[in-house]
């Protein structure tokens, strides 16, 4: 598939509607590889130190990295650790273009699913929760505060970015946040994520079968702003094609997402954000989704008077 798409771009040029404006391209700017500045937190640690490390990281990033580690990088962080199998990650990511091929194979495509990705979210569902009850902790609030509503939506996507040309003109996935409570993401062995830290893009390296977990926006709101929506986009290659899988854990459509309570109580403090149902929250990110999307959340803040 990566060569049949290849195929469409002809004498090094890129077709029109891939072209970005200039002031979202990346350019020829050369961004540096922050291997060493993505956090990794090793869920095997002793649970009070892994609870400190990941409030610290999802504080100051908004990522990192496990592998059963979480590494930081915008409230990004790897994990390792993790207790899933890289034979399953390594499955999932040399069965992409069986899902991409669906119309093709779908016999095979089922088989596909039914063998590894089932199997690869169950176990990220079961990661997810486990995390999340680390953060519930952290930000002293019960360990089953996000349980039900606030994370039973999940969805797994496998994205798939061909060659490009000329990577300057480019985006795989330009400038945004996620609109999740939080983001499990395996990256592959191409790289191409970027994070925005101290106002500078940096390439995103992980460790070999780490998982990286992305903070989302609603996982800001419910925080008071104590943890940070992670910045992010993907850049492209003009030699390799690059796949990854992506699982959000969202709160159901009908869910009110708030400011907990209980932390805003604690820390005598009002709340930054409105009360609102995820599914308003995600129209107006959706609605964006050709626009500022990292601005998106500004417009649930509680103004000042």
């Amino acid at each position: 598939m990566a060569e049949l798409l290849s195929n469409w771009f002809e004498d090094e040029r890129i077709l029109e509607n891939y072209v970005f404006p200039p002031e979202k391209r990346p350019g020829e700017l050369v961004v540096p590889i922050g291997k060493a500045n993505v956090p990794i937190v090793d869920l095997h640690d002793e649970e009070n130190n892994t609870i400190h490390h990941i409030m610290k990281v999802s504080q100051d990033f908004g990522l990192f990295q496990m592998r059963f580690i979480l590494s930081y990088l915008l409230l990004l962080e790897q994990v390792v650790n993790h207790e899933i199998s890289a034979e399953l990650m390594t499955g999932v990511m040399k069965g992409r273009l069986q899902y991409i091929n669906i119309s093709i194979c779908p016999s095979n495509t089922i088989e596909f699913f039914r063998a590894t990705v089932g199997p690869f979210v169950i176990a990220l569902r079961d990661l997810g929760s486990r995390i999340l009850g680390l953060i519930s902790k952290g930000l002293g609030l019960e360990s089953k505060y996000f349980a039900k509503e606030l994370s039973e939506d999940c969805t797994l996507t496998i994205n798939h970015y061909p060659p490009c040309p000329n990577p300057s003109l480019s985006l795989g996935i330009n400038k945004h946040t996620d609109p999740s409570l939080i983001t499990i993401l395996l990256t592959g062995e191409v790289p191409g994520l970027q994070a925005l830290m101290d106002g500078q893009w940096m390439g995103v390296e992980t460790l070999p079968n780490a998982l990286l977990v992305i903070i989302g926006n609603q996982l800001e709101v419910v925080s008071n702003g104590k943890l940070k929506s992670g910045i992010h986009r993907v850049v492209t290659n003009a030699k390799e094609a690059r796949s990854s899988a992506a699982f959000f854990i969202n709160p159901t459509k009908s869910c009110i997402v708030e400011p907990a309570k209980a932390l805003v109580e604690a820390q005598n403090s009002e709340p930054l954000y409105k009360a609102f149902q995820y599914k308003d929250f995600f129209k107006a990110y959706t609605d964006a989704s050709s626009g500022d999307i990292v601005a998106v959340l500004e417009a649930f803040k509680i103004k000042n008077s």
